[in-house]
C-alpha cells in the first residue's frame, strides 16, 4: 500500500489520490473483499466528512462481497448502510459521481430486496454498482 503513514509533510487525515484510486480499481475489478481490507487501513487516517464516505464505500464493498458469497441478509443492511453513508455526499464528491453511484446502489438494493434471507442465489454481477470518477471541474 502506497506509503502509510503519510510521509512527512502530508497531513495525517488525507488519503493520498493513489491510495483512493487503487481502492477505486479493486471495487471496480470486483476485488470486493479487498476494496474493504483496503479501505478499512486507510479509513483510520481520516476524519470527518470523508471518513464518512470512505466508511460508506468500504460499507459497499462488504455488501457487494456478500452478494456474490449469497449472503442476502448481510448485503441488504450494507447496502442501506452505505446509502445513509454516502447520500450526504451528493451531487460529486472527491471527483466521484455521487448521484449515479447511488442510484446504482439504490437498484441494486431493490434487486435484493425481493430475494429471501436464505435464499439461493447467483446474484448477477451486472447489476452491481461502479465506482465513476468525474472531471476536475466536478466534486470537491
Amino acid at each position: 500500500m502506497g506509503g502509510f503513514p503519510p510521509t512527512r509533510g502530508e497531513p495525517l487525515n488525507r488519503m493520498r489520490a493513489e491510495d483512493f484510486q487503487q481502492a477505486i480499481e479493486l471495487f471496480n475489478n470486483g476485488a470486493f473483499l479487498q476494496c474493504h481490507d483496503y479501505f478499512e487501513e486507510l479509513i483510520p487516517f481520516e476524519s470527518g466528512k470523508d471518513a464518512e464516505f470512505y466508511h460508506g464505500l468500504m460499507e459497499l464493498a462488504a455488501a457487494c462481497y456478500h452478494l456474490k458469497q449469497g449472503n442476502v441478509f448481510g448485503a441488504r443492511y450494507l447496502l442501506t448502510s452505505a446509502i445513509d453513508l454516502i447520500a450526504p455526499c451528493r451531487p460529486f464528491y472527491l471527483r466521484i459521481d455521487v448521484e449515479r453511484l447511488l442510484a446504482q446502489i439504490d437498484h441494486c438494493r431493490r434487486l435484493v430486496a425481493t430475494l429471501d434471507d436464505d435464499e439461493e442465489i447467483g446474484f448477477n454481477e451486472s447489476h452491481l454498482p461502479r465506482i465513476n470518477r468525474v472531471n476536475e471541474s466536478m466534486g470537491q
